[in-house]
């Protein structure tokens, strides 16, 4: 079922075109290394057991599962594939224990990845997953992305249409990888238009629900991401400071500076704020999805997923008194958004961005360092 906001848009995009996988196929995984420190890692990950489990955030249950997937392919280990696919419906249900949206927002894209990239593709003598199987995992797939399934309030759908921050970006790829899964034609095409918008394509859509002005550079043209050649005049100094590919909803959410308040004035140099990484996890991952099917995602809006990592590595600044050079890399789980980036925008790049190896799993997502 579309959601009828997702239909008031008269801007167009082309119907995608499926190739072999959601986020990789198998024949990709095939080819790559069993050996250097992103496979050990992967490896090391795929070894561990932690369940599955939509209810909480902070799991990692689901990225252990698909990195047993992806070695299981690798090494057409059928226990390991076996284990993967027990761990994941096992999940099935543990959905009732979220109290917000954005604990299966960032825990369901793994499994769908594991199960329909891989598991049901497996080049192992006969198949990993029964009919049964299959037709149960599909019935809580559609479960988990029908927009009465609510959690405080807030379907994965609702959230991905009104939330410009982290929580809209991860539910976006939950959403996006199981449409694909699922071969909703019309959904991905609207889906598309959201993730235009959310990149900065008001045309495409604009319909997002923000929370205060000081972040964005014309308060009556609020996106997601800042426009090109954007500024902000500082206060203080007097002096316009530069907020193209700033992330506005997410750095207002600073508190280091005042603890009464969440919406923090606009200040100079700005704050080292994690969550605008959060919000380029499930960016980045929409857009690789959105990639493989066709569209343009890398080079929309003056490539605004780069400006976006242009500026975070630019200018925030935790300390502006000590002897450190600005800029705010990637680290934690958040160091395989660089190893994407890098192949993306490979021919655009000056000097690449700089990169963790092994690089940690995201909140989302894991070895990407090694399929990159």
């Amino acid at each position: 079922m579309l959601n009828s906001l997702l239909l008031c848009s008269l801007a167009q995009l082309p119907e995608p075109t499926f190739g072999d996988g959601i986020v990789m196929s198998i024949a990709e995984v095939r080819a790559r290394p069993t050996s250097g420190d992103e496979w050990k890692n992967l490896l090391s990950w795929a070894s561990r057991f932690e369940p599955v489990d939509m209810s909480n955030p902070d799991s990692h249950g689901d990225v252990v599962a698909l990195a047993k997937a992806m070695v299981g392919v690798r090494l057409r280990d059928r226990a390991m594939l076996g284990d993967a696919r027990d761990m994941i419906l096992a999940g099935i249900g543990t959905e009732a224990g979220a109290l917000e949206a954005l604990a299966p927002a960032r825990n369901l894209p793994p499994v769908i990845v594991a199960w329909y990239d891989l598991l049901l593709k497996a080049p192992v003598s006969y198949p990993v997953v029964s009919i049964e199987q299959y037709r149960r995992f599909k019935a809580w797939v559609e479960y988990m992305i029908d927009e009465t399934t609510i959690w405080d309030n807030r379907s994965l759908v609702s959230t991905f249409l009104r939330r410009p921050n982290n929580w809209g970006t991860n539910a976006g790829f939950a959403l996006i990888a199981a449409r694909v899964a699922l071969r909703r034609e019309q959904e991905i095409v609207e889906h598309a238009k959201v993730f235009y918008g959310w990149v900065g394509n008001r045309s495409m859509y604009d319909d997002f629900d923000f929370d205060g002005n000081q972040w964005h550079p014309d308060p009556k043209d609020r996106r997601p991401i800042n426009p090109v050649d954007s500024y902000i005049p500082d206060r203080v100094g007097h002096a316009f400071r530069p907020m193209d590919g700033g992330l506005p909803d997410e750095l207002r959410r600073d508190v280091s500076y005042d603890n009464d308040t969440e919406e923090e004035p606009f200040y100079w140099p700005p704050p080292e704020q994690n969550y605008c990484w959060g919000s380029m996890q499930g960016a980045v991952m929409q857009a690789i999805v959105l990639g493989r099917l066709g569209y343009d995602v890398w080079r929309w809006e003056s490539r605004a997923l780069k400006r976006a990592s242009d500026w975070l590595h630019t200018y925030p600044d935790r300390d502006p008194y000590d002897n450190d050079p600005p800029g705010y890399p990637a680290d934690g789980d958040d160091e395989q958004i660089p190893h994407v980036l890098n192949k993306f925008y490979a021919n655009v790049l000056e000097v690449p961005y700089p990169v963790e190896t092994p690089a940690s799993p995201m909140k989302n997502f894991i070895g990407l360092d090694w399929l990159y």
